[in-house]
């Protein structure tokens, strides 16, 4: 039964809270984005005439963790609070702590899985955006949408380890 609720609040909260949806997507592209910094061939060459640019774009892949990381936080907290009346509601229905806790976390789950699979289509035009800006400065080379799965796989690892800590 909690699991179809937690279906349920999913689906409505799909329109009540469309700017966290909106922001997990974003927080996708942007990561999907940094990352495809790391592999990509281009910038592997320019990294390999100096350790300084390897050192400044993993520094940067950081920074935008840390930055996303507390977003999410503060959106998570921010939902908590303004549903403290419907946990409150579902304590005096009888269904334990643990069990909203659960419940809540499904939710999100299945809202961050979701905006991280909607992220990643704007996150490859932003990639080339990025590259593109990032080589300009170094020299005259073009980027293309480079498929590596190895950067799908480390945006879609570290997205679950900011959903699992700020939800967790």
């Amino acid at each position: 039964m909690l699991i179809k609720l937690a279906f349920q609040n999913a689906k409505r909260s799909l329109r009540e809270y469309a700017i966290y949806i909106v922001t997990l997507a974003m927080v996708a592209a942007f990561m999907l984005a940094f990352n495809s910094l790391i592999f990509s061939k281009s910038i592997q060459k320019i990294c390999s005439m100096g350790v300084f640019v390897g050192i400044m774009i993993g520094f940067a892949a950081v920074i935008v963790f840390v930055i996303l990381f507390w977003l999410v936080s503060y959106m998570v907290d921010f939902m908590i609070k303004k549903r403290s009346r419907e946990f409150a509601t579902y304590q005096i229905l009888g269904i334990e702590e643990k069990q909203i806790a659960n419940m809540f976390l499904l939710e999100n789950l299945l809202l961050g899985c979701g905006s991280m699979l909607v992220g990643m289509l704007p996150g490859m035009l932003l990639q080339v955006i990025l590259g593109h800006l990032f080589l300009s400065v170094f020299q005259s080379m073009e980027i293309s949408v480079e498929f590596v799965p190895q950067n799908f796989l480390l945006t879609g690892t570290m997205y679950l380890v900011i959903l699992f800590f700020v939800l967790g």
